[in-house]
């Protein structure tokens, strides 16, 4: 993937329940923020759907 200054935001909201949930993946990847949590979950989905090539390639 080829890096690009992030300046486009997405506002979401979220449950606590929710919230909970990206918090405690966030930690188990060790991501540094939400917003890192939030953005490798979507190029996860993003992967799995097949709209978007993997790193490697």
């Amino acid at each position: 993937m080829v890096w690009e200054k992030k300046t486009e935001q997405v506002r979401v909201h979220m449950t606590p329940s929710d919230m909970k949930l990206l918090d405690a993946w966030k930690q188990r990847t060790r991501a540094g923020s939400r917003a890192e949590a939030a953005r490798l979950l979507i190029f996860k989905a993003l992967r799995a759907e097949g709209a978007m090539p993997d790193d490697d390639e």
